[in-house]
């Protein structure tokens, strides 16, 4: 991480797109599992957030599909496909990071999938190529977030499906320990004392209310709203695991290894106050998928 991108985000100078890429990249490309691996827990409706992702896909029971993945990662939403859909589908990954796209190609080597290296805001395909286009955790955080959407739009075949998942900041958890979340913030604004200017440019998310997303969606009068539904995922645990989810954020990642040494100090004694009598800390997050319909 270069010195100039870590003094923008901690004085709150408006930061580069390109520079917030190539962060997101560099994060990637050393934690190529990390989606994942943190993204494994189920809902509480039983079934992960891929998984959710996944069956709110609107295709034909039958005949080939066409799906584009933004921000594919190592392929994991291919992967928890059902049997007999992927075995009918032309299915496309893009990702900015070289590492993941490289993982990705490695995993499903002799499958019929293509992952590709390349920018959600500069698409390759042609107008009208895909069935569905999906996203999981990803395009919320893409910049510039306008020109993907709009190559998203572009790409979709009309009566296709438009399908996010993002965090729905705007929900407080239900398991969420509050003491805990407040402690956190606190420790984040320790280090980035302007952190709040910039949440948007580091990997924090671009909608901050439904009204919010339903504002952005209306900029494209080629999509609708089908639907916005939020779902919980529950990730407590003993204090090494919730430890660990909270140092994979690009906010920890990106500081400097004597600051990283501080910080995770601050954070060991914040958790063991936060434990309960089982030894387990409470650590919840709300998410929402929208679903939206090419007109």
């Amino acid at each position: 991480m270069t010195k100039n991108f870590l003094d923008a985000i901690i004085l709150g100078d408006t930061l580069d797109p390109d520079q917030i890429s190539n962060c997101m990249k560099e994060y990637h490309n050393t934690h190529v599992d990390w989606s994942e691996q943190y993204f494994s827990r189920p809902s509480e409706f039983g079934e992960t957030s891929y998984e959710l992702l996944s069956r709110s896909l609107e295709i034909p029971s039958q005949g080939p599909v066409s799906i584009l993945d933004l921000g594919c990662g190592i392929g994991t939403f291919y992967k928890l496909l059902p049997d007999g859909l992927r075995s009918r589908i032309s299915y496309s990954g893009i990702d900015i990071s070289e590492k993941c796209v490289e993982s990705a190609k490695n995993r499903f080597a002799g499958e019929s999938a293509c992952f590709s290296v390349a920018s959600a805001a500069n698409l390759s395909f042609g107008n009208e190529s895909f069935d569905a286009v999906v996203s999981h955790m990803a395009f919320s955080m893409f910049k510039p977030i306008r020109a993907a959407a709009s190559e998203a739009v572009r790409v979709l075949r009309k009566g296709g499906s438009f399908s996010v998942i993002f965090p729905a900041v705007w929900t407080a958890s239900r398991n969420q320990n509050q003491a805990l979340s407040s402690g956190i913030r606190e420790i984040v604004k320790s280090v980035y004392p302007n952190f709040e200017k910039n949440r948007g440019g580091i990997g924090e998310v671009e909608f901050f209310s439904k009204d919010n997303v339903r504002s952005f969606i209306s900029e494209f009068p080629e999509i609708s709203i089908v639907d916005i539904n939020e779902f919980e995922v529950d990730f407590s645990g003993a204090l090494n695991e919730v430890l660990w989810g909270i140092k994979t954020f690009y906010w920890f990642q990106i500081l400097d290894d004597a600051s990283k040494f501080v910080v995770e100090k601050k954070l060991i004694e914040l958790l063991k106050e936060n434990q309960e009598s089982e030894g387990n800390i409470r650590n919840g997050r709300r998410f929402a998928l929208l679903k939206c319909r090419r007109n």
